[in-house]
């Protein structure tokens, strides 16, 4: 028998089969005595071999006494035995070699085909468990991030990218229509002057109800063509070219007919209650089968009519001021008031003579006949040209404008007699009175012209000193060459200035129970209510009232305030504007700056210049989103100068209401139309343009089509872009739906969001 000591020492005995006496297993080396006392008669080695090598395994007994441990002595005692050789075992030789004492003893127990029982505790066992649990570990967070790598990157391709989740098509195409959200997952639309009912739910139209009777129409269109022709014989006798009036065909009258009464149809919803405005009247149609039910008649002085949530106000004009119907649109009620008209006081005596007509410069003829060069479209539409047609631009445009002022020669025109295009500001007027709705009732705002006045302001530079044409005709000097021709064509056409309008104006305000406001304001007055405040607006400048008529402060502007028409801070098509009501602030965009007031005392908090704003969205933490362009200032000082090489795109800008420091800005991805938590939707759609002029053609023919891009709220990014190549009637969003309606089919689009 060969043993290993503790020491590393090897040695063996020789075991006979007739030995009967107890053996010392004494290490020659270290003299380590590892004998194990017998109390016993003393069996002979070879038989508990044998009987070891036939006997079915059993678990190991643990040592009767604990000892120290002779390998680890000082630290361990001893827990169980080797299960070959019997020898004591301590927690760290198990830790090394299980339910054996040494290598030696596992390779016995290999030999003799004895089964060792696996210690769960043994080193290498537990080293193994482990690295199998990383292992699994490993493979689950593999296996994790690979099924959220593939469902982002599917989410992203694919997911998140709006599909067709309802479509109808429509028997005939229609130049107009309209699109609502009705009760219940329920799409209401009228399109072609026929009423629609479509179900989202089961995706199938319930009702259609055409509203327009086509022999009506027939009949219309044959005594307007039968009065056009008796027209036309009239001028014959007086002495017109039969040849030079052409008519319309039939077929152009009645659709010239049927279009106009298409597009007088309105639509209104509330729930479940549907109304279409026709024909001077307001039909209510049943929601279950779309049948014509109560009708109101609007009366012939109908103005115009405007839904403000669940009623329908109409507003109608008569001698002794104006009449207002409140229509309930739920029970159908109907309450009248009428409010007499309100003059404005004028202290003293006004000085306004005959309406004031803006007037261009002499020179600014308009050419009668045949197609005339629009000098600003072809600038914008000269962006894209092609190398050879810019070569050729110069000539193609010198040519074109000779050809222009020829024609005019001929026909006689007296550039001082003809008509004059508008000055580009806005021209006095007379009176003007009007009844406004807001939130908290009608205003009655009425303003007269006291004080006639205008400036005249250049609005084009001078010509340059050397013309461009005087020196080579080459690629290099192309752009300045149609720079100059296409200026001297807008000077002559429209001439290089403009007279503004600088009159004074008598403005008084009136609403029910609190006094009067009247003021003077220079240039053309307008009334915006908002919130808590009012803002009466000039041409530069700006005055807020309280509810009570009483002025909080007034503000000069920079540059003039488009809009100001009574929008009653609510959101139009490309955002509110041009003055909105936030918190303690009031924001307003003129023709060149973003202004935040302090509410209650006008004082700047800041300003953001940017020429051509169209609208501001505000999304739930107050941030602002600007629709607006990356024109300069020059182009607002000099509106009629044209420079090809300068293309102006739309840009959206987020800004910091506190600051208004710019986060970040999406250039040229169309203008945000709707906006609601992280649902950002930018649109950009076009009926269609030639982009040719007279055989040239500038760029690309612009096809119709709409473009709809989602932005990432956080940055600015394009998360995706949907487009199509047709034009829609009518655009609606809701969250992650969006609706469409064509010419002549119903789109619904839908996308998967977390």
């Amino acid at each position: 028998m060969k043993i290993q000591c503790a020491c590393g020492a090897r040695y063996a005995f020789d075991i006979t089969p007739g030995m009967t006496a107890p053996v010392d297993f004494v290490c020659p080396a270290c003299g380590l005595n590892i004998s194990v006392p017998v109390a016993k008669p003393a069996i002979p080695v070879a038989v508990l071999i044998r009987s070891a090598e036939h006997a079915a395994p059993a678990e190991p007994a643990p040592a009767e006494t604990p000892q120290p441990c002779l390998k680890h002595f000082g630290q361990f005692l001893t827990t169980n035995r080797c299960v070959v050789c019997q020898k004591p075992l301590c927690p760290q030789c198990m830790a090394l070699f299980g339910w054996v004492c040494s290598p030696l003893c596992r390779n016995k127990a290999e030999t003799h085909g004895l089964e060792v029982p696996e210690f769960e505790g043994k080193k290498s066992v537990v080293e193994r468990q482990q690295w199998r649990k990383t292992a699994r570990n490993a493979g689950a967070i593999a296996a994790a991030v690979l099924l959220v790598l593939g469902a982002w990157c599917w989410y992203e391709w694919f997911g998140s990218v709006p599909k067709t989740f309802f479509s109808a098509m429509f028997p005939e195409a229609a130049s107009s229509g309209e699109l609502r959200a009705g009760a219940r997952d329920q799409i209401i639309l009228l399109h072609g002057g026929t009423l629609y009912r479509h179900d989202l739910k089961t995706k199938h139209m319930v009702w259609a109800v055409p509203l327009i009777d086509r022999e009506s129409i027939a009949r219309q269109a044959g005594l307007a063509y039968k009065a056009m022709e008796r027209g036309r014989e009239a001028a014959v006798l007086n002495g017109a070219d039969r040849d030079d009036l052409r008519l319309p065909s039939m077929d152009e009258v009645s659709e010239g007919i049927l279009n106009s009464a298409m597009q007088a149809m309105s639509l209104q919803v509330w729930g479940e209650n549907i109304w279409v405005a026709a024909g001077g009247t307001l039909t209510r149609y049943d929601w279950d089968t779309g049948k014509a039910g109560q009708t109101i008649a609007l009366g012939e002085s109908f103005q115009s009519i405007t839904q403000r949530g669940g009623e329908c106000l109409v507003l109608a004009g008569e001698e002794s001021g104006t009449e207002i119907r409140r229509i309930d649109l739920g029970t159908g009620e109907m309450k009248l008031e009428t409010i007499a008209r309100l003059t404005p006081a004028t202290p003293g005596r006004s000085n306004a003579g005959p309406a004031l007509v803006a007037r261009a410069k002499p020179g600014g003829a308009v050419r009668p006949g045949g197609a005339q060069l629009d000098p600003a479209k072809i600038a914008r539409d000269i962006q894209n040209l092609p190398l050879p047609n810019r070569l050729a631009l110069p000539a193609t445009l010198a040519a074109a404008a000779n050809q222009e002022r020829l024609k005019a020669e001929l026909n006689g025109v007296d550039p001082d007699a003809s008509g004059k295009f508008p000055a580009g500001g806005i021209a006095p007027a007379g009176d003007d009175m009007r009844l406004i709705p807001t939130a908290g009732g009608y205003v009655q705002f009425a303003s007269r012209l006291t004080d006639r006045r205008s400036v005249t302001r250049k609005v084009m530079k001078d010509p340059p000193g050397k013309s461009a044409l005087d020196g080579p005709v080459n690629q290099a000097a192309t752009v300045a060459i149609a720079n100059e021709i296409l200026n001297d064509i807008a000077r002559d056409r429209l001439g290089d200035s403009v007279e503004e309008d600088e009159s004074r104006y008598q403005v008084t305000l009136h609403r029910p129970g609190v006094a009067d406001w009247t003021e003077e304001v220079i240039g053309q007055a307008g009334f915006i209510p908002l919130d808590t405040v009012e803002v009466v607006t000039g041409s530069k400048s700006i005055i807020v009232l309280d509810k009570a008529n009483k002025k909080l402060w007034e503000a000069k502007l920079t540059y003039n305030v488009s809009g100001g028409d009574g929008f009653d801070g609510e959101q139009r098509l490309w955002g509110a504007g041009p003055a909105v009501e936030r918190g303690e602030t009031l924001y307003l965009f003129d023709g060149g700056v973003l202004t935040a007031f302090e509410l209650r005392t006008g004082n700047a908090r800041w300003r953001l210049p940017s020429v051509g704003i169209a609208g501001l969205f505000f999304d739930g933490q107050g941030m602002i989103y600007v629709n607006t362009t990356t024109a300069s200032h020059d182009s607002v000082r000099f509106s009629r100068q044209i420079d090809v090489s300068q293309k102006t795109r739309n840009v959206v800008l987020k800004l910091d209401p506190k600051t208004g420091r710019t986060l970040w800005h999406a250039d040229n991805d169309g203008m945000v139309r709707y906006l609601s938590g992280k649902f950002i939707y930018t649109v950009e759609s076009s009926a269609g343009e030639d982009g040719g002029f007279m055989n040239l053609k500038f760029g690309p023919a612009v096809r119709p089509h709409i473009r709809i891009k989602r932005l990432s709220a956080s940055s600015g990014r394009v998360m995706w872009e949907h487009h199509q190549e047709r034009a829609p009637l009518d655009v609606q969003f809701e969250r992650n739906e969006i609706r469409i309606l064509f010419r002549k089919e119903l789109q619904v689009l839908r996308f998967l969001t977390w």
